[in-house]
Order: structure tokens, then sequence, then C-alpha cells
């Protein structure tokens, strides 16, 4: 493969000052050549650099013949307007506004483009109102999973993302305070992904294991040394990290086994942290322990509160990590119903 020499590739990333002509495609293109090498190194999702190298080439495609210098508000206001006007959805259209965001921001940082005062409000798209299942229809789903290959559904149920359950190594569990610490995610769903930073790049509360999932890491991973998966897919070839493909087909086949209808996540952490919220749960507590960074995350839960006849949820508030907290956690790791941070709703 032919190199390019070093003093075209500095050319074509010159800033404006130094190329007033540049177009918008010009700079979308060495945007996501930026892109591809924060991937690589383990920075961003493949996902994420997907769908970006799809905006470029596709929805922002009016855009690129126009000089950098002529991207504006109105510009992008009637941008926006016009993929509207074509039939793409309001979510579609606000996914849109956010990744042209990150661009002019990534512009405006090389000093390509002024800051914009104000940025274009995007369109709200259209709630729905999600499906949710009670504890005892998902306890139906979860029972219906292989035993060697529940473990990481017991551990999404705790409000984990797929991508970070999937990352968890052997020194992500502490084993004496009956903890699991989630600051890594797989950035990717196929067997090529890299272990990177979370979603939101925060060190998040640790998570606190339930009696059933604890007895399962016991049984079958505590023989995991550092650097190993704490959830091995045992039907992989090779035995390795769960793919997601794998783990959403693993859910399918176990709603279709116990009768029950709804997705991975909605079937798991929504309905898991819907039910706390009704059981009176605090939005502190849900955001803690659902990861979120943001607290209006949480707002979802409070709209929707409908719960079956039990459910049980170790939240987490600020106090968590003080010393007055383990000796609680030590004694019901053994004791289902004498964790004092388990609360209780019945129908």
């Amino acid at each position: 493969m032919r190199r390019e020499d070093p003093k075209t590739v500095i050319a074509r990333r010159l800033p404006r000052k130094q190329s007033p002509s540049a177009t918008v495609g010009d700079r979308l293109d060495v945007w996501i050549e930026h892109r591809a090498a924060a991937q690589k190194s383990g920075q961003l999702s493949a996902n994420t650099l997907r769908d970006e190298r799809r905006f470029a080439a596709g929805y922002a495609a009016p855009l690129r013949a126009l000089l950098l210098t002529d991207l504006d508000y109105a510009v992008v206001q009637d941008w926006a307007a016009a993929l509207l006007a074509q039939g793409k959805s309001a979510k579609t259209v606000a996914n849109a506004l956010g990744t042209l965001r990150i661009f002019v921001r990534w512009a405006v940082a090389r000093k390509e483009l002024p800051a914009f005062p104000v940025w274009p409000e995007s369109p709200k798209p259209t709630q729905y109102r999600p499906k949710l299942i009670d504890l005892e229809a998902q306890a139906r789903v979860l029972a219906a999973i292989r035993e060697d290959r529940r473990g990481i559904f017991l551990a999404l149920r705790t409000g984990i993302r797929p991508s970070e359950a999937r990352a968890l190594n052997a020194e992500d569990w502490d084993r004496d305070r009956g903890l699991l610490f989630v600051n890594h995610a797989m950035l990717g769903q196929r067997s090529d992904a890299v272990r990177g930073p979370r979603k939101n790049r925060k060190l998040r509360a640790p998570v606190l294991i339930d009696r059933e999932l604890g007895e399962w890491l016991f049984a079958f991973r505590s023989s995991a040394q550092p650097g190993e998966p704490i959830f091995l897919n045992p039907d992989g070839q090779p035995v390795g990290r769960y793919l997601h493909n794998a783990l959403a087909v693993t859910w399918r086949d176990a709603c279709k086994k116990a009768g029950v209808w709804i997705g991975l996540y909605a079937g798991l952490k929504h309905s898991t942290a819907t039910g706390a919220q009704a059981a009176g749960a605090s939005p502190g507590q849900l955001q803690n322990a659902m990861g979120h960074a943001e607290k209006r995350s949480v707002d979802f839960y409070a709209q929707h509160t409908e719960v079956g006849n039990l459910f049980l949820l170790a939240v987490q508030d600020e106090s968590t990590d003080s010393e007055r907290d383990l000796s609680a956690r030590n004694h019901w790791r053994s004791q289902r119903e004498s964790n004092p941070r388990r609360t209780r709703l019945s129908s």
C-alpha cells in the first residue's frame, strides 16, 4: 500500500486561516480521520465511528460543498428543517444535529470556525410508552436461560449495560465486599471490539452484587484470574467474551420459552429500575445504581411505575462506600431478606 507524502497529509489538515477555501466536506473528511484514530486507540466505539461515517456521507451531503466559513446558525437550522421535510423522523434529525454539533465543536477548537452563540433546537421525538415486565416475569425468563450462561444476565439486571458487562474482568470483582467495579466497556459488538472507557467516561459507583449473582460467580468463576473476563460465553468458538448478538439471541430464546415478549434492555435494566422507583427508591439512588451521568435520565423510570407481585432490588446511595456500610454488605450476602438496602413492594 502506497503511503501518502507527509507534506500532503499536513496540507490537507491545515486549518481555515491557512486554507480559506476549505469546504465543509474537506473538513468532515479530516474529522473522520481523527475519529478513526480515536477509535483505533480505544477512545471511541466502532458503532459511533460507523454512524459518523454514514452521517458524513449521507445526511451531511447537502452541506459538503459549502465553504466552512459559511456554516452558521441559519444554515444548520435550514438543513435540519429540510431533513424533516424529507420525512426523516424527529429522532433521526435530532441525532444528525448532535453529530454535526460534535464536528462543529472540533472545528471551533481548532480555530477553523467561530463558536456558535446558540445551537438550533433539536426537534422533540415522539415519546412512546415502553413495555415493562414485573419481577415474576423477569424471573421466568432468567430461569429459562441455561445456568452456565445466566450470570451475565443477572449482572444486566443490576443496571450494568451489555457493553460494560462484556468488559468486566476478574480484577473488577471485589469478592470480600460483594462489589463489581464497572469502569470499562467493549467498544463495539464484534469479536475485534476494544476494551475501553464507559459510555460517559465517568467513574460510577460500585455495583452491589445480589445473592443470586454472587452465588453464580462463586460457582462458575471463582478461579478466574486477573485479565480474564468474568463472563465467558461457554458456547463461543473459542470460548471468550460474549458478543452482543449472543446476548440478544440468548435473551430472545429464553423469552420465547417463558412466554414473555420483551427486549433485553427493557426486560432487565428498565423493568428493574422502574420497579425500584415504584418501591420508593430515590432519584439519586437510581442514578447511582443504573450508572446514569445525568439525573434527567432517571425521569424515564418515574413515569412508568407499574410492577407485579413482588419487587426486590439492591440500590446504592452516596454512603455506599463508608465503613459503616461494609459490615451490612457482608451480612446480607448470605441472607437475601436481611439486606438493609433491599426494598420490597407487594401488590
